[in-house]
Order: C-alpha cells, then structure tokens, then sequence
C-alpha cells in the first residue's frame, strides 16, 4: 500500500465484510502501508502527546500519534474497542497490565502492537532519546476510555468511561 488513503480503504472494506472480526486481522495490511503521507499528520505538544484523526467513523478510527521524549499516555482500557498499534518513527515503551502481571515491551520502528479489553490496560510511554510517532487503528470508531494512574481502578470499574477524541 502506497498512502493512507489505500489503508483507509482496506480498513473500510475489512469492517463491512467482517464487522464481528477482531481487526487483530489487520495486522498484515497495517505492516504492508509502505507511505510517507502519514508525515503530513504528525505534531507535538511540549505538555502532552497528541492525537490527529486520518480518518473517523462509526465502524473505525485511525490517528496519528506524536509523542515527544518523556511524554506518555496514563494507564487506559480500549473500551470495547481493538486497537493495532504502529511505530512510525522513534522507540515506544508499553507496560501492559493484566490483574497482577506485568508485561514490558519496547516497539521500535516498523514494530506492530495489539491490544483489545480482554488483553488488560496498558500504558505507552516514549523513554527514547527523540520524538516518536505512531500509526493506530480503532474498532469500532469513537474511542472511548477510562484513564488512570492505576490499572487497578480500570479493571476494578469497568463501567466507567471518558470522551478521548
């Protein structure tokens, strides 16, 4: 795939022909995008990492992720959704929480990651020595989560959730 807009594309087809799949499936079609137009997206923010929408709707997301040294996302749920995950540029750092265990991995570019609500919560961090920028797809669209400090509390309340976009 050339640009975002053939990914685009490819993810609006996958939702409407399998709309019950895991877009886990999408893992080879994410890793095939071989553009450069996903630089146009890219910005950041000394306080904060930043989100920019490629593309939104009901079915699906996808975002472009600035993410400047020292800067992290807190710990937050997928609400219901399933979101691949790819480093474009840079190292990203995941802590990944599951009731108790503690998963540690490290992205770097080109590396892909999944993760749904039934997988735990997990927090991304960029602890490397430039700006990092990430690729990711969500389905359904509109994301919602439920952030903390504490993975405990995602997972002890459910329930609750907070507007991300």
């Amino acid at each position: 795939m050339k640009n975002l807009q053939e990914l685009v594309a490819e993810v609006a087809n996958f939702v409407a022909k399998y709309p019950e799949k895991p877009i886990f499936s999408l893992r080879p079609t994410l890793a095939a995008y071989q553009g450069q137009d996903w630089q146009q997206y890219i910005a950041f923010e000394d306080t904060h990492y930043t989100r920019q929408v490629v593309c939104q709707c009901p079915a699906f997301e996808i975002l472009v992720l600035g993410w400047q040294v020292g800067q992290g996302s807190p710990f937050h749920n997928h609400a219901g959704q399933g979101c691949l995950l790819r480093v474009m540029q840079g190292v990203l750092h995941e802590t990944r929480w599951q009731w108790g265990k503690t998963h540690l991995n490290c992205y770097t570019s080109n590396a892909i990651s999944y993760i749904d609500d039934q997988m735990g919560v997990h927090q991304i961090e960029n602890r490397g020595p430039q700006p990092a920028v990430s690729l990711h797809i969500y389905a359904p669209g509109f994301f919602c989560a439920q952030k903390s400090s504490s993975p405990e509390a995602i997972l002890l309340n459910p329930g609750i959730s907070t507007k991300t976009v």
